[in-house]
């Protein structure tokens, strides 16, 4: 029975690790993912720059508070 495991388990790692190889490896999977996240970051901080200036449009900011060493974070609104 749990040999029967260990085979299952050690067949989906090489079929991993098969599809890894195509992709180019564990490496080149990581920097896909950071080139994403990128896309993705800039994507929104252009969306929030077009908002931001269109007129009678309020975007809100966040901001930190920190007294004491205790750290708030509250919404201030911004713009027309």
């Amino acid at each position: 029975m749990e040999e029967e495991k260990k085979k299952k388990k050690k067949k989906k790692k090489e079929e991993v690790g098969k599809e890894e190889e195509k992709e180019g490896g564990e490496g080149r999977r990581w920097e896909k993912k950071m080139a994403e996240k990128k896309k993705k970051k800039k994507k929104k901080k252009e969306e929030d720059e077009e908002t931001a200036a269109m007129p009678g449009t309020a975007m809100k900011e966040k901001i930190t508070i920190s007294s004491g060493g205790i750290r708030t974070h509250a919404s201030k609104e911004t713009g027309a």
